[in-house]
């Protein structure tokens, strides 16, 4: 019978957990994702928000690493991309309290008023925020799991 692959070329076959983890990995994965990013973008009008939203993307890749193993993971996730992914958060979310200058002091509103496409902010800017916070959280946490996991100490 020939080995059955998704569309992220992760293998039935592969090292990992049961067959049973990995179709219930499979079908959370994409779940897990969109209540993230769900969560990311109407974090100001429901409870969470960028921090919440943050773990809940980095449990979607720590399910997937915990049931088809470590292989997979070293080879797409590296800590350069991690860190820019990481700093892209950090320099988006200070982007955004810079842009509160044009009101006279750091990360006022910057909107004028709620017109126009902003209009379904009903947070303004915090949307923003919460995007910035949730690259944070989701990178800073996934790089700690794996420095935890995949890193070995040499002696050992």
């Amino acid at each position: 019978m020939p080995e059955k692959k998704n569309n992220l070329n992760l293998s039935y076959k592969s090292k990992g957990m049961s067959l049973a983890v990995k179709t219930v990995t499979r079908l959370s994965v994409g779940m897990l994702l969109l209540y993230g990013v769900n969560m990311t973008l109407h974090g100001h009008m429901i409870p969470g928000g960028g921090f919440a939203a943050g773990i809940f993307i980095a449990l979607a890749f720590l399910n997937l690493i915990l049931a088809f193993g470590k292989d997979p993971a070293k080879e797409r996730l590296n800590q350069r991309r991690m860190a820019i992914i990481m700093g892209l958060g950090l320099i988006l979310f200070l982007f955004i309290g810079m842009l509160g200058f044009g009101k006279g002091f750091f990360f006022a509103d910057f909107f004028k008023n709620n017109t126009g496409f902003f209009s379904i902010l009903g947070g303004k800017n915090i949307p923003f925020y919460n995007i910035a916070i949730s690259l944070q959280v989701s990178s800073g946490l996934l790089t700690i799991f794996l420095c935890l996991t995949l890193l070995k100490i040499k002696g050992e």
